[in-house]
């Protein structure tokens, strides 16, 4: 399994990496045995799975990082679990500089899974089935550019 940090040409691509000033806008995670990536996106409606070389069509960079899973079948059994799941609105009303009222309306925790912004989705992957990279307590969101400061 691997960690893909991405970016493509989009408008959506370009806001994201504008209000977090990172190079990346997007994360995934790539099951390599099955060929497949787990994506939460808003244009696609929140949690798919895709063929990796329809996904990876998509973006004009992108970066993968090997993660360490040692329960396979129970991970893969995971991201099945989220898939229809919608896409999380108000992670990117925080991305916008207004986490500290986001938080306080909507008591946002960036590891609840009823629905999901990509980075909070691939991030609470690795904390469940690899090696836990934030304290669940310290961030209200993890964005692409978190994910990419500890790769």
């Amino acid at each position: 399994m691997h960690l893909v940090l991405c970016r493509s040409n989009a408008i959506g691509s370009w806001f994201i990496r504008a209000m977090t000033l990172g190079r990346w806008s997007h994360s995934a995670i790539l099951d390599t045995e099955e060929g497949e990536v787990y994506d939460t996106s808003f244009l696609h409606g929140g949690c798919k799975i895709w063929n990796s070389t329809t996904f990876f069509a998509r973006y004009k960079e992108f970066r993968k990082i090997e993660l360490q899973v040692e329960d396979l079948s129970s991970a893969r059994i995971w991201l099945n679990n989220q898939l229809g799941k919608p896409y999380d609105w108000t992670a990117t009303l925080a991305l916008s500089g207004i986490t500290g009222v986001v938080n306080l309306i909507f008591g946002r925790n960036w590891q609840r899974d009823d629905k999901w912004f990509c980075s909070e989705h691939t991030e609470t992957f690795i904390t469940r089935f690899s090696r836990p990279r934030f304290r669940t307590d310290a961030l209200s969101r993890v964005t692409p550019k978190h994910q990419d400061m500890l790769a």
